[in-house]
C-alpha cells in the first residue's frame, strides 16, 4: 500500500505502464499457426486498461482479490496479466495483478512490486528512471541452446541415474475418505515467529545447513513416519535464475525437480539433514533438465508411471525491497484455491520481516482443515526436539503431539 499524494494514483498507473513496456515476458501472447499448432510470440507494446475501483474496508479488498484469482484466462491471443488499482476513503491504495504461470513465477511476484514501487518514487520526486529494462528473449535463446548442447546429456545422465530404480510417492494419509480427484483446494496458514525464526537460523549457522535443508528434512522424515517408507520422492521448485540478469528479470523461470529421499531410522537428524544439502547441490547443479524429460525418460521402460510425486514443499526467499524505498508498502500473496499435487508446502517471508509463514494448500477432496492443523502441529512438535538436540536419531523424533 502507498500513501496518497496529489496524481499519485494517475503516477502510479504510469509506472505499471512503463514496468510492463520495459519487460517483455508480459507481452509474451499465444496462438495457432497455421498447423493448428500452438505457438508463443512476443506481441508489440500496446495499451491496456487498468480500473481504479473504491474500496471500503480490507474485507473488500480481499473479495477483489479472491474475484480477481479466481477469473481463469482467456489464453488466445490475449494478454495474459491484469492489474487492478484501488483507493480506499483515506486516501491509501495500491495495486492487485494476476498473471499466468506462463509468464510469470514466485520471484517474479517480488520483482514486480518491487520495480513497479521504485519506478512509482522515481516519478512522485520528478527523478529519472533507474531500473533498467529487461528482456526475457535472451532466456529463451539460452534454453534452446541448451537442449541440443552437452549439458543437456549429462544432465539427462544424472537424473537417469537417480532414477534408474522408481521409489514409491510420498505422501501424507487424510483421516477423511478421499472424494475424487479434484483440484479445488484451500489454504492454511501459519507463521513462525521471529524468535523462532532466529532460534532455526542459528540452528542451521551452526551446523553448515540452509533453512531450505532443514525444512526439507523435516518434512521429509515427518511423510517418512506418517506413511512408513524409506524411499520415496517430494517435488520441490527450483528458482533456476542462473545469472545475475536472470534474477533480475521477470518471467517464467522456475522448474520442478523431483528430490530423492533415503532414510536409515539409525542416522541422527543432523547428518541426514545434511545428506540433504548434499543432495541438494547435485539438484542445483542439474535443474535445468526439464521435469518433463525426466518423467518421458522413466515412462520408455514403464509406459504406466503416474508423476513421481503427489507433495510439493516450496521454500521461496524472494523478498521486496521495502526498504530501499521511501514509499510504504506491504505484499500480499492471494491464493486461487487449485492445486496441481495434493498437497503443497509454502515456506516464505515476502515482506522481509523476519517471520515465516508457512502456508498449506490441500484439495478438498482429500484432506480437512483438521488434517492440516494436526500436521503442522506436529511439524512445530519435531522442530522443538531437534533445536534441543541435532543428533537427535530419527527413531527417536517424535511425531505425536
Amino acid at each position: 500500500m502507498f500513501c496518497s499524494r496529489e496524481h499519485s494514483f494517475n503516477l502510479l498507473k504510469k509506472a505499471i505502464e512503463i514496468f510492463v513496456q520495459d519487460n517483455d515476458s508480459f507481452r509474451l501472447k499465444i496462438c495457432f499457426d497455421d498447423q493448428g499448432n500452438v505457438k508463443q510470440y512476443l506481441s508489440d507494446p500496446s495499451p491496456f486498461s487498468i480500473e481504479i475501483i473504491s474500496l471500503e474496508t480490507d474485507h473488500d479488498l480481499m473479495r477483489l482479490e479472491d474475484q480477481m484469482v479466481s477469473t481463469p484466462f482467456s489464453l488466445i491471443e490475449h494478454l495474459l496479466f491484469c492489474f487492478k488499482m484501488f483507493q480506499f476513503s483515506d486516501g491509501q491504495g495500491g495495486f492487485i495483478v494476476t498473471a499466468h504461470h506462463l509468464i510469470a513465477d514466485a520471484c517474479t511476484a517480488g520483482l514486480l512490486a518491487s520495480k513497479v514501487i521504485s519506478i512509482y518514487t522515481s516519478l512522485l520526486n520528478k527523478e529519472e528512471n533507474s531500473i533498467e529494462a529487461t528482456s526475457y528473449l535472451s532466456y529463451i535463446h539460452s534454453e534452446k541452446e541448451y537442449l541440443t548442447s552437452s549439458k543437456f546429456e549429462k544432465d539427462k545422465i544424472y537424473w537417469n541415474s537417480i532414477f534408474e530404480t522408481v521409489p514409491e510417492i510420498g505422501s501424507i494419509p487424510s483421516t477423511m475418505q478421499e472424494k475424487g480427484n479434484s483440484c479445488i483446494a484451500s489454504r492454511e496458514t501459519f507463521s513462525l515467529s521471529k524468535e523462532k525464526v532466529a532460534q532455526i537460523n542459528q540452528f542451521c549457522a551452526e551446523n553448515k545447513i540452509s533453512l531450505f535443508n532443514f525444512f526439507m528434512a523435516v518434512y521429509a522424515i515427518y511423510v517418512g513416519k506418517i506413511a512408513n517408507l524409506d524411499d520415496f520422492v517430494l517435488g520441490t521448485p527450483i528458482l533456476n535464475r542462473s545469472t545475475f540478469q536472470e534474477k533480475n528479470t521477470p518471467g517464467m523461470f522456475i522448474s520442478t525437480v523431483p528430490f530423492r529421499f533415503t532414510i536409515q531410522n539409525t542416522q541422527s537428524f543432523i547428518d541426514f539433514a545434511k545428506k540433504v544439502a548434499f543432495d541438494s547441490l547435485g539438484m542445483f547443479r542439474h535443474q535445468k533438465y526439464p521435469y518433463q524429460n525426466i518423467l518421458e525418460d522413466i515412462r520408455k521402460k514403464n509406459p504406466s508411471q503416474p508423476n513421481l510425486y503427489d507433495i510439493l514443499i516450496s521454500y521461496q526467499n524472494t523478498r521486496t525491497n521495502r526498504n530501499s524505498v521511501e514509499v510504504p508498502y506491504e505484499v500480499r500473496w492471494t491464493f486461487n484455491h487449485y492445486v496441481a499435487d495434493s498437497m503443497q508446502i509454502h515456506l516464505f517471508d515476502m515482506n522481509d520481516e523476519g517471520l515465516l509463514n508457512i502456508a498449506y494448500d490441500y484439495r478438498l477432496s482429500k484432506y480437512d482443515k483438521e488434517d492440516i492443523i494436526s500436521l503442522h502441529l506436529r511439524i512445530c512438535y519435531m522442530i522443538e526436539q531437534i533445536l534441543q538436540n541435532a543428533n537427535i536419531s530419527i527413531k527417536d523424533l517424535e511425531i505425536t503431539t
